[in-house]
């Protein structure tokens, strides 16, 4: 059963195929993973910059926890059998596919990170909101103009911001906290457009 597990969990060295959409694979990977790296080293960055907590909500929904499971299921044994099998690799096939193999494991796992920081999450911190929710942005205090509550029972934050709005899914029992925060920081709430 091992065995079986061990050859489904390791994949062919690049060098050794003749299909293009192997190749294909290769290139794409080796172009989204500095994308993936850069988005998630941003997104800390800008969250940082946004100085510590004062509110922090998350809400991922079961199906969502269901298959960050099953991924991380999926990566958990090829991690292990190639640890296991570095050393193998690396005397017997070339650089290049020790490269590959590399580069497969760490795009994976950066993949698997960066869909995982995900889910609708909405931070209020020292210097402004920091979200999750459908793209990984922040917007300072300045920028906001003013805030207003939608949706069916007024559980959607949105912001006015100078060209644009934004909008925050937030849950129902922790919407007098946002006014109170939102307030603290002399925002104007506004009539729902």
């Amino acid at each position: 059963m091992l065995r079986e597990l061990h050859q489904f969990f390791t994949s062919k060295c690049i060098v050794e195929s003749s299909n293009v959409w192997v190749w294909v694979s290769f290139v794409g990977l080796c172009a989204l993973l500095p994308f993936l790296l850069f988005d998630l080293l941003r997104w800390h960055w800008l969250r940082r910059k946004l100085g510590r907590y004062e509110l922090k909500l998350t809400r991922v929904h079961l199906f969502a926890w269901v298959l960050r499971l099953i991924m991380l299921f999926l990566l958990l044994p090829g991690s292990i059998f190639f640890a296991v099998d570095f050393i193998k690799i690396a005397k017997t096939d070339g650089l290049f596919c020790v490269f590959d193999r590399t580069l497969n494991l760490v795009a994976f796992w950066t993949m698997f990170v960066h869909w995982a920081s995900g889910g609708i999450r909405l931070e209020i911190r020292e210097a402004g909101i920091a979200s999750s929710s459908t793209s990984f942005s922040v917007v300072k205090w300045e920028e906001i103009d003013s805030f207003s509550w939608t949706g069916k029972n007024d559980t959607v934050l949105t912001l006015k911001l100078e060209n644009t709005t934004k909008t925050f899914w937030v849950p129902h029992d922790r919407k007098p906290e946002i006014d109170s925060l939102l307030a603290d920081r002399g925002l104007d709430r506004a009539d729902p457009p």
